[in-house]
């Protein structure tokens, strides 16, 4: 029963049926997912690079200054 219903959603997804829309509509709707796509893996990026930086700074502060601390002569 469920493969007729699968069956007829992914007929209605057919190529004829982006024929029947117009250029425009089909350029509009490209540029529109590829900015939600950029925009997405923008927002990813910075996130990661804050992840990044706030590792960094942890390092220096509190794992190189004991580093330093061992290293110098009492």
């Amino acid at each position: 029963m469920w493969r007729a219903a699968v069956k007829g959603v992914i007929a209605d997804l057919s190529p004829a049926m982006f024929n029947k829309l117009s250029i425009r509509l089909r350029l509009n709707a490209a540029l529109t997912l590829l900015a939600a796509l950029l925009t997405a893996i923008g927002i990813i990026g910075v996130v990661g690079m804050r992840a990044s930086d706030a590792d960094i700074r942890e390092i220096h502060t509190n794992q190189l200054a004991s580093t330093a601390s061992a290293t110098s002569p009492a």
